[in-house]
Formats: structure tokens, C-alpha cells, sequence
């Protein structure tokens, strides 16, 4: 029963740790740095042809390359964290007689990094959305519309969905003017 329950525990915080390391390179959406990285520049493939089509400057792109290179430095560092973490996790579980105390710490560990790593994220977009000018972010927004009708970036309503606050096409998104 408690090899049951060891397994359970792993597995379920293993599930967010996949699509964690997908934004790592591991998946369709991304390279380093996950989704929200790619960008002229970046290492999600469609760099040129989207500094192409925003026409962004070589400075605008020069300092879209910095973001992202400092953003997957502390992503590595915090992948590494929560690898460790779940090793403790696992470590402290597989014993005869766990120390909840120790369990707590390596989960309260584990939610606080990936709670940094969304935080990480948020602020590279909000740098990366200061660089552009407001027609630029127009273009970018039309894009992720389009993107998004085409089933290129997943569907539904909100901000990873689009529509919503904050999500392709919804108000303040890009620094777009939200509705009154």
C-alpha cells in the first residue's frame, strides 16, 4: 500500500515536471525557455520571419536576444531545483517511516520554483512586449489570433486560450487598451 501511494504522490507531481521540461526544448511548442520564449531571435524556429514580418529593428532584436538568453539561464537553474526537489521528494517517500516535515519541504519547494518560473515568464513577456511599438504589438496580437484560428497555439477562452484578459486578442494584451 505505501509503495502505492509512493507512486501516486511522484507521479502526480512528475505530470506538471513533463510539461515544465516541454518548454525546454522536449516539445512541439518550443525550444529553451518554453512557449512564451520564442520570438525573433529565440530558439522556437520562426525568429526571422516573425522579426521580418513586426519589422523590428537589429536593435529591437539584439535586446530581444539578451532577454531570452538571460531567461534560459535561470530557467536551467530553475529546472535543476525542482529536479532535486523531487528526488528528495522520492528519497524521503521510499523510507520505511517518511518525515512529513521533510516531504512538505521539498513540495513547498517544488510549488515555489514553479510559482518563480511563471513569475520568470510573465516578466520576459512584459520585457519583450516594452521593445515593440505599438503597431508592432498590433501585428504580434493579429498574429496569435491567427495563430490560434489556425490550431497552431490550442483553443478555448481566457488568457492561454485567447479572448480573455490578458490573452491573444483580449484586452490588455501586448499593452493593448482594454474595453470601457
Amino acid at each position: 500500500m505505501r509503495n502505492v501511494i509512493i507512486v501516486a504522490v511522484v507521479f502526480a507531481l512528475a505530470m506538471p515536471m513533463a510539461a515544465l521540461a516541454q518548454g525546454f526544448g522536449g516539445g512541439p511548442r518550443g525550444g529553451e525557455g518554453g512557449p512564451s520564449m520564442r520570438g525573433p531571435g529565440g530558439p522556437g524556429g520562426k525568429g526571422p520571419r516573425m522579426a521580418e514580418e513586426l519589422g523590428l529593428t537589429e536593435e529591437q532584436m539584439s535586446k530581444m536576444r539578451d532577454i531570452h538568453s538571460k531567461n534560459r539561464k535561470t530557467m536551467i537553474d530553475q529546472k535543476a531545483t525542482i529536479q532535486k526537489a523531487m528526488l528528495d521528494l522520492t528519497d524521503e517517500l521510499q523510507k520505511e517511516k517518511p518525515d512529513k516535515a521533510a516531504v512538505e519541504k521539498s513540495i513547498e519547494q517544488i510549488v515555489k520554483t514553479k510559482a518563480d518560473i511563471e513569475r520568470a515568464k510573465l516578466n520576459s513577456m512584459v520585457e519583450l512586449s516594452a521593445l515593440l511599438t505599438p503597431e508592432q504589438k498590433k501585428k504580434a496580437a493579429e498574429k496569435m489570433v491567427n495563430s490560434q484560428l489556425m490550431g497552431g497555439m490550442g483553443g478555448g477562452m481566457g488568457p492561454r486560450g485567447g479572448g480573455g484578459p490578458g490573452g491573444p486578442g483580449g484586452p490588455g494584451f501586448m499593452g493593448q487598451d482594454t474595453p470601457e
